[in-house]
């Protein structure tokens, strides 16, 4: 998933984006992107009911990044 727009505070972003892409495993992508030098937050948990974790960088064009590890959908029914 790509989604550019405004942070939810209201602060305009100027012309940067705020992106984000969702992974499998969120140490692997960390791990990468540190490995190439990109300035990455450590692994934050935001709900730990689903196992949804997040980093955040800045592109060197200033685009705000959330890569996202969702584990489980909570409320989602089961695939079939």
């Amino acid at each position: 998933m790509l989604r550019s727009d405004r942070s939810e505070g209201g602060t305009d972003l100027g012309s940067s984006a705020s992106l984000q892409l969702v992974v499998p495993d969120i140490e692997a992508a960390r791990a990468q992107l540190a490995g190439r030098g990109v300035e990455v937050t450590p692994v934050q948990t935001l709900d730990p009911r689903d196992g949804g974790k997040f980093v955040f960088f800045t592109d060197p064009d200033g685009n705000n990044w959330a890569v996202q590890e969702i584990r489980e959908r909570v409320g989602a029914q089961p695939e079939a």
